[in-house]
């Protein structure tokens, strides 16, 4: 018998088929309804912005060929022709059309992609279905990238179906097929990574009410702060991440000035001028798709990484030891290679001191976001409780307990990965004058990062309802108030240099300050960690000492039946 194509579908991806059979085919004639109909209301609005000819009055308008025997007073009027109509400059007309369909479907597709999918996996935690889902023999990479495929699978139809107009508007606006294949190619793989990290997301964040949107408003700000200038510095690697980026390579490809495309349709700061180990990554449209997709490639592998372990095993730390080293290498390696830039740099951020201080910045962000994901998502009691059932040693369980909490020790490694990287860099592009402040705030962030993993252990073993939404909560204050607070005190005193060395921020006064106040903040920060481990350490013992307890209890009770 002759398997139809659904059957060997649902052979390949069950998870896949599963999303589709929940397809109604009324939301489907509603998907080629909203396709069709804004295409042809887009269609409809460009066309309602050429030039209408009334009378002979000589006219300036942008969609025109420009008289150039009309100039009167610096101005250019459209050219008409033998019947008095104005001729129309098609190509630019087509290449606005091209444009707004470029941005808005870019735009569409990833902010509305990202609110489905987790969206759909908070539904599947609230039903209860996620856990069903994970019985299944089929492997988590097979699952969710079915439901990667299948839960968007509406958006997608919309936007296949817009791809004639589109395909066309860009052939008449003269941009070469191979370049908005490439296009295609780039957005594609944006997608993949923009969902699979909303499929991340949406597992971590399941219970919370608001995560879809606040997903997917990130996503969207995201888009629009990548249409800013180019800064010069790290930030700029952020860039790499919008398929917008393409965008205007495409309309350069048309040689029509950019300037006549609709001022509302601000198209994104090209990448042109950066640099990766000096190689640039923006000199034209193939350098850019391929940092593009090796980008994409990279970061899309440790999502999956994390998606794998969360999903298989979601009370465990989302990343093994192993992976979090390799994860750091892997970081400070593309850190470090648009730091080394010469030539293009604007000049009020000239000088390495500049670049070494938003590395600083990117390392804090990334250790918080390690720290986070190498806790584990424990239930306090209930946690050690179920963990009790494989140990019957009440002190042996201790052990294993402190063995389990190796988070610190784990974070402590991989700081001293990120300094084998950072101390040599200090050393070869910093003038001689800046090294040691520079080493000196290093070492004040690594310390601040440290205290705030012993701070993620306490609050994991004492907060049993949403510890991960604790611990946000803590570093948002811990990273964010103080400059607020310093700040606010700086109007109305000038003595508020010291105050920044007790922040992660201590590279703005470290050449200023003394060395006595330096150190002083060190050795601040030295007790802090110091009481702060200790208290570690006796809640674990405390943890230990109820578990042993609680096993005795159970014990005595099984000998008395």
């Amino acid at each position: 018998m002759k398997i139809n194509w659904i059957e060997r579908l649902g052979d390949k991806n069950p998870q896949f088929l599963r999303e589709l059979q929940e397809l109604q085919f009324s939301s489907l004639l509603f998907a080629v309804a909203i396709s069709f109909l804004g295409q042809f209301l887009l269609f409809i609005f460009y066309q309602s912005q050429l030039p209408i000819s009334y009378d002979s009055t000589p006219i300036s308008h942008k969609f025109c060929i420009n008289d150039p025997v009309s100039e009167y007073e610096n101005q250019l009027y459209c050219l008409r022709d033998n019947a008095g109509n104005f001729v129309i400059h098609w190509q630019l007309w087509w290449l606005n059309l091209f444009t707004f369909l470029s941005l808005f479907g870019i735009a569409t597709l990833l902010a509305g992609g990202v609110y489905l999918l987790v969206n759909n996996l908070a539904t599947e935690q609230r039903r209860g279905t996620l856990n069903f889902i994970r019985l299944t023999p089929q492997s988590p990479q097979t699952i969710l990238l079915g439901k990667l495929l299948g839960v968007p699978s509406l958006l997608y139809f919309v936007f296949i179906l817009a791809i004639p107009l589109h395909l066309w508007a860009g052939l008449s606006a003269k941009i070469p097929l191979l370049l908005i294949l490439s296009f295609y190619l780039v957005l594609i793989v944006g997608c993949f990574f923009f969902y699979s990290a909303a499929i991340l997301f949406g597992l971590v964040s399941s219970s919370l009410k608001l995560a879809s949107w606040l997903a997917s408003g990130t996503v969207l700000l995201f888009l629009l702060a990548n249409h800013y200038s180019i800064t010069g510095t790290l930030v700029d690697w952020l860039f790499l991440f919008s398929p917008t980026q393409i965008v205007p390579y495409l309309v350069e490809a048309t040689h029509l000035n950019s300037n006549s495309i609709d001022g509302w349709l601000i198209l994104p700061s090209s990448l042109y001028s950066r640099h990766w180990f000096h190689i640039q990554i923006g000199s034209n449209a193939t350098n850019l798709l391929m940092s593009s997709l090796l980008n994409y490639s990279l970061w899309s592998y440790w999502v999956w990484q994390a998606i794998k372990q969360c999903y298989s095993k979601p009370k465990k730390p989302l990343l093994t030891k192993k992976q979090s080293y390799f994860l750091v290498v892997c970081f400070e390696l593309v850190m470090i290679g648009f730091t080394l830039v010469k030539g293009d740099v604007p000049a009020w951020k000239e000088g390495m001191i500049y670049h070494y201080r938003y590395l600083l910045i990117f390392n804090l962000v990334m250790f918080l976001a390690l720290i986070m994901l190498m806790t584990p998502s424990r239930q306090g009691i209930n946690w050690v409780r179920s963990s009790q059932k494989h140990n019957r040693n009440g002190q042996q369980f201790v052990q294993n307990l402190m063995r389990q909490d190796s988070v610190l020790l784990t974070i402590g490694v991989n700081l001293a990965i990120a300094f084998a990287f950072l101390i040599p860099w200090i050393l070869f592009n910093l003038e001689a004058s800046d090294q040691i402040p520079a080493l000196l705030s290093l070492l004040i962030c690594y310390n601040f990062i440290l205290i705030c993993a012993v701070i993620t252990q306490i609050i994991g073993l004492r907060i049993t309802q949403k510890p991960a939404l604790w611990i946000t909560g803590t570093f948002g204050i811990i990273t964010i108030l103080p400059v607020i607070v310093i700040n606010l005190l700086a109007r109305n005193s000038d003595e508020t240099s010291m105050l920044w060395l007790f922040t992660p921020y201590a590279w703005a006064v470290t050449k200023s300050a003394s060395q006595v106040n330096i150190l002083f903040a060190i050795l601040i920060q030295w007790t802090i960690l110091g009481l702060c481990t200790l208290q570690m350490r006796h809640d674990i013992k405390k943890l230990g000492e109820s578990a042993s307890k609680a096993l005795f209890t159970e014990s005595n009770l099984h000998s008395k039946r």
